[in-house]
């Protein structure tokens, strides 16, 4: 890998010094729906195969990609040193030590995209991690390279270099994924770990997940062979999480198979108990009818998923789980939640 940088960046800096700002460096575009493919574990890839219309030219004689390029040549120095050091940083670390040539954050981030890009790689084999954002907590202990030992009996977050994990140490059955931090912290606060008699391990990724959680997850599921199932709430939102969970996202196609748990098992809210269910519900907005189309139209979503978006539709009811009380909530997991995992009545 750092033969490979150095031998980019002495090819560029020597272009440059030959050639001038006629310098040109190939990019790939933005990842689009065309060149995303579905393979046999139902995972999305990249199609690894660009047509000309999927690649961009930068130079810094072009005004217009002058600022790219140049952040480009910056960020490989970077990226050079980090593997020298054997260390790592966050995209937000690196925004602060570019200030000057990016003027937000994700300027850096596509400029780290396009090392990736050109070196044929992942960001976090680079040394370069977002900010982790997902809770664990219950049977698990992480064991990092340095030597810490992260504790998760006590909630806590996922680390964000998450490469640097030696091993995992668990005694669960298996996983419990939840959509948000308020659901998270509701099932701690009616002491789940006591309702369900069992070790488990309870996971949020707070929303729409991060790298870190995704990466962690897919790794428990295939060396300790855990189950893994997801509450979510019955709307586009949280079905569409549990898509990226299950079979990955159109921004890291290229790198799926490290980042889904296509065995992943969606425990509900299904649509279609919200008849059985006496929980709050609310109408579907115009953002929440188009999602249900957009998702409707993608070809990997299985039988059961698309039947519960078709019954979502033709309802045009909503829930969610924040809006139960605490007594009605201790309810649910006892009737709905482990019930559910006993029977195996999942999607």
């Amino acid at each position: 890998m750092l033969n490979h940088l150095e031998k980019i960046i002495f090819n560029a800096l020597n272009d440059f010094l030959v050639f001038g700002g006629y310098t040109k460096i190939y990019l790939k575009r933005n990842p689009s729906w065309l060149n995303i493919f579905v393979d046999l574990e139902l995972v999305l890839r990249n199609d690894c195969i660009f047509t000309n219309s999927e690649i961009q030219i930068i130079s810094y004689r072009c005004a217009s990609s002058r600022p790219r390029f140049t952040l480009f040549i910056c960020i490989l120095g970077e990226v050079h040193n980090l593997l020298l050091a054997h260390c790592y940083c966050t995209y937000r670390e690196l925004f602060y030590r570019n200030c000057e040539l990016a003027d937000s954050q994700w300027k850096v981030q596509r400029a780290v995209n396009d090392v990736c890009y050109v070196l044929n790689t992942t960001f976090w084999n680079l040394g370069v991690f977002a900010s982790s954002k997902g809770l664990m907590a219950g049977s698990l202990l992480i064991y990092m390279s340095n030597g810490d030992v992260i504790n998760y009996k006590a909630p806590s977050f996922v680390p964000t270099n998450f490469t640097y994990i030696d091993r995992f140490e668990t005694t669960a059955s298996y996983i419990l994924l939840v959509e948000k931090d308020t659901v998270f912290e509701k099932m701690l606060s009616t002491r789940i770990f006591s309702l369900i008699h069992e070790n488990i391990i309870l996971v949020t990724g707070r929303g729409y997940p991060d790298i870190a959680s995704r990466w962690i997850l897919q790794r428990l599921h295939r060396e300790h062979r855990l189950a893994i199932y997801m509450l979510t709430d019955a709307d586009p939102c949280g079905i569409e999480i549990m898509l990226t969970y299950r079979h990955g996202s159109l921004t890291q196609a290229a790198n799926g198979l490290q980042l889904t748990c296509p065995y992943l098992k969606w425990l509900g809210i299904h649509p279609s108990d919200l008849k059985h269910l006496r929980i709050p519900t609310e109408p579907l907005v115009l953002n929440d009818c188009r999602k249900i189309e957009f998702l409707l139209r993608r070809k990997y979503v299985n039988t059961g998923v698309r039947q519960e978006l078709k019954i979502l539709k033709y309802c045009c009811r909503k829930a969610k789980l924040d809006n139960m009380s605490i007594n009605k909530f201790q309810m649910f997991m006892c009737d709905y939640i482990i019930n559910k995992i006993k029977r195996q009545i999942v999607i």
